[in-house]
């Protein structure tokens, strides 16, 4: 096609980096308090499982780490259709040049062919 997806307020790339965070803070969460307070649960984990869950935080955080500087960063400042950077970071507002190629679900009528929006 010669136009993408007409997303809502969310495209797929916000969607997935705010469940990624959701993930990854349970994770780290789980992981750490364990590892934090390994003399307790020693009495009832095994000393392996102990080990894998500190693999998993080390693992998790270095993920984290680069989804931010990776993920995040192309997403928000250095996508050639955002570069320099989205301004709405400093001012709250946004161009409507680019809000209307970021959310064009929001702003296509709900009446035009192809559209799968329907009025409640």
């Amino acid at each position: 096609r010669k136009t993408g997806p007409a997303f809502a307020r969310f495209g797929y790339v916000e969607k997935a980096e705010y469940w990624a965070l959701v993930w990854g803070a349970v994770v780290m969460a789980i992981t750490g308090i364990v590892l934090w307070f390994d003399t307790y649960f020693i009495q009832f984990l095994p000393k392996g499982l102990l080990d894998v869950l500190l693999v998993i935080h080390h693992y998790e955080a270095w993920l984290a780490t680069l989804a931010i500087l990776v993920w995040h960063m192309y997403s928000v400042v250095f996508n050639p259709g955002v570069f320099p950077g989205n301004p709405s970071w400093i001012t709250g507002q946004m161009p409507e040049a680019m809000y209307r190629h970021e959310h064009a679900g929001e702003t296509r009528d709900p009446d035009e062919p192809g559209t799968k929006m329907e009025r409640r």
